[in-house]
């Protein structure tokens, strides 16, 4: 059974624009689980605030299974 969590995965970096996706999240009333490494940290302390929410999940880097698991396990794949 899905979750109705959002899913974000990429680079967590300002190309990528994650922000958006937290906002589109907050927006929504919905939790969000962001699926990727971090490749700039001055980016995730620019955001603090919004990424540091309780309705924001850090997974970190998956590969293989587990990419494909917190894909399948969300609502919206972002």
């Amino acid at each position: 059974m899905k979750g109705r969590d959002l899913v974000w995965l990429g680079r967590i970096d300002e190309d990528k624009a994650p922000h958006l996706a937290v906002r589109a999240a907050q927006i929504l009333g919905r939790r969000i689980r962001m699926v990727g490494p971090v490749f700039v940290e001055e980016y995730v302390s620019r955001y603090e605030t919004a990424f540091a929410s309780d309705r924001v999940e850090w997974v970190g880097e998956l590969g293989g299974a587990a990419k494909t698991a917190a894909i399948a396990g969300g609502s919206v794949f972002v």
